[in-house]
């Protein structure tokens, strides 16, 4: 039997410990809820995005927040680690601007990882996207292989396991999601340990193409462009041509051998006829961008699908040639069939033409809207920037593909909607240079000296009709979504798990001192009873010793020896024992007592001056050598 004394010990250690753990979940619970990407927001890139009906979902790449109310940078680049969504039906959030509600109320366990410059592929069919690709940052060694995606019915993350084929994970590649098709496509990258599990130490570039099918849940290897290894480039899904569309490559990087790179320029783009699996590299011409790579685009097609204008914005500079300027922070219009560049911002009236925005970056998401009347740009990096400004209204600027208001004019391009919207139109911009109007009507529908024999076939599929396959949904889909909690029902669950946590320390150390005072109890009942059985024994030997004195008073008063009194008759005497006190069997100690305490972004993009940007060599990247 232990000692009372060390069991008090180990039971106020036990009791430490578990306030020390109370402590530390009250404080990460604190520290959870004190700095996250609504109200300490600040800055964002090479984060993931995608648009589901009327939510423009965000899932990891790195963020800075704000502190203490500051309105400049005040962390170093950190993971974020949340999944958040823009409210399309509800404009009028952050800085009293007309920008989409941001929410982070969905799930995302810590079992999930938060990556940067992966994709998501949506698939609105079936209310569900799915994450691929990108560099681990949390944590910041990929494991083994296997596909995730969000349940946005169910509010979780489901795992579709391991790919059948070997693939090179790669981030920084160039990805598209179609929902319509049920496919993903993902082309090149860079792989490395951060991508997937066993990757090369140092990045390196690949020339892989992947098709990922949703209702199958099997990828797919297809024949690339060439043998060239590309990455930071751009791909955009075009409804046209036969069912599974048109994928547009265009701009990045492609790998010279060993680490040597160089820039794929933009005056030549690459069309990939997704149903009979056949690339074709097609010639721009008009106001051709810079080269550059990590830009974003999307595409918005005419009302009557009579030209798709993919709109790109900034990217960061790859040289050669050498330009003015690390990132760029303007706009261009790539309309097809006509296959014709065209600058919407900055204004090219103001020389010099190729002049680009004072604050350039690249990591930037770009998603259509609105009935694609709206390009939402979310984010970017901005390299050599000594401007540590927080961005208003979430990073999100909003750029009108019509100019604002859906007027069609040139006059202004940024803005948020200030009504609603139920379609798009073309910009002046646009059929100023290939005929019609704002709602269509284009009259340039090939390159200026038309298709090439080997490209022949793209006007046949720009010509044609897109015949939607009509897929349907393979799990129902038309249950309620389950109610979402605000950030203070967040709090509150965080607050009142802590006092959770409070109330069962207490229990437990009331539970622990009850035990103790039971086995105190026991113990004095215990030492009791053998005091007890010791004063019997006494008591027993006492008796004897006087019945030995008795035999020899009779002895002594008849004057018989002592053999003939003790074998002898007689009367016999009377004697009466004393009774017993506490100096015949000492005074036993009794514990004491053991009762102890126990601690328990903005409507309007800032105006260009005019000015041309002094050069900067680009800041250290926080991820890989290219991120």
């Amino acid at each position: 039997m232990l000692p009372a004394t060390c069991l008090q010990h180990r039971l106020r250690c036990q009791i430490q410990a578990l306030s020390l753990l109370f402590l530390f979940l009250a404080l990460e619970s604190v520290t959870a809820v004190s700095q996250e990407p609504q109200s300490d927001f600040c800055r964002r890139f090479s984060h993931q995005s995608t648009v589901i009906d009327d939510r423009l979902y965000i899932d990891g790449g790195y963020i800075n927040y704000r502190k203490d109310d500051k309105n400049y940078v005040a962390t170093e680049n950190e993971p974020n680690t949340w999944l958040g969504y823009h409210d399309l039906n509800n404009f009028g959030g952050q800085d009293g601007l007309l920008n989409p509600q941001l929410h982070i109320n969905l799930e995302k366990n810590r079992t999930m990882p938060t990556v940067a410059g992966g994709i998501l592929w949506p698939d609105s069919i079936n209310k569900r996207f799915y994450l691929y690709g990108g560099n681990w940052i949390s944590p910041q060694r990929a494991d083994a292989f296997t596909l995730t995606g969000y349940d946005i019915i169910n509010d979780r993350w489901d795992d579709f396991g391991p790919s059948k084929i070997k693939l090179n994970v790669t981030a920084l590649g160039a990805g598209v999601g179609v929902s319509q098709t049920g496919k993903g496509y993902y082309y090149g990258g860079w792989v490395s340990d951060k991508s997937m599990d066993g990757g090369p130490k140092d990045a390196a570039m690949v020339s892989d193409f992947y098709e990922y099918s949703y209702d199958n849940n099997t990828f797919k290897s297809l024949k690339g462009i060439d043998d060239r290894p590309r990455a930071e480039g751009g791909m955009i899904w075009i409804p046209t041509g036969d069912w599974a569309g048109v994928l547009v490559y265009m701009g990045g990087v492609v790998g010279d051998g060993g680490n040597k790179t160089s820039p794929q320029p933009l005056d030549e783009i690459f069309l990939y006829d997704a149903t009979m699996e056949v690339w074709y590299k097609q010639k721009t011409e008009g106001q051709v961008p810079q080269n550059r790579g990590q830009f974003c685009a999307d595409v918005a097609r005419a009302p009557d699908n009579s030209s798709y204008n993919i709109y790109l914005w900034g990217g960061k500079a790859e040289y050669p040639p050498l330009t003015n300027a690390s990132a760029y922070s303007d706009v261009y219009v790539l309309s097809m069939p006509s296959f014709r560049w065209l600058k919407a911002d900055p204004d090219i009236s103001i020389a010099p033409a190729n002049r680009t925005g004072s604050r350039g970056r690249f990591g930037s998401s770009c998603n259509m809207v609105n009935n694609m009347s709206h390009m939402f740009i979310i984010g970017g990096n901005y390299p050599n920037e000594s401007n540590v400004d927080c961005e208003p209204a979430w990073a999100v600027h909003g750029f009108w593909t019509g100019t604002v208001n859906n007027t069609g004019n040139n006059e202004k391009w940024w803005g948020f909607q200030t009504k609603d919207t139920t379609g798009n139109v073309v910009p002046s911009l646009v059929y100023s240079a290939i005929g019609g109007d704002k709602n269509g009507g284009a009259v340039i529908k090939s390159p200026k000296d038309g298709f090439s024999a080997e490209n022949r076939p793209l006007s046949n599929l720009f010509s044609s009709a897109w015949p939607s396959p009509n897929r349907q949904p393979s799990r129902n889909v038309h249950g309620e979504a389950p109610s979402r909690l605000s950030t203070g029902a967040i709090v509150g669950i965080a607050v009142g798990g802590a006092v959770a946590l409070a109330i069962i320390l207490f229990a437990w150390w009331r539970l622990g001192k009850r035990v103790l005072q039971r086995r105190e109890e026991k113990h004095r009942a215990e030492v009791t009873q053998e005091a007890q059985q010791m004063n019997q024994m006494q008591q027993e030997e006492q008796q004897k010793q006087q019945t030995q004195h008795m035999y020899q008073d009779r002895h002594f008063h008849s004057g018989q020896s002592h053999y003939s009194s003790y074998f002898g008759s007689g009367s016999v005497g009377t004697v009466t024992t004393p009774p017993l006190n506490e100096s015949h069997w000492g005074s036993l100690p009794v514990p004491g007592s053991t009762d102890q305490q126990f601690p328990a972004d903005a409507t309007e993009l800032p105006a260009s001056d005019g000015n041309a940007i002094i050069e900067h060599k680009p800041s250290v990247s926080p991820v890989s050598p290219r991120m």
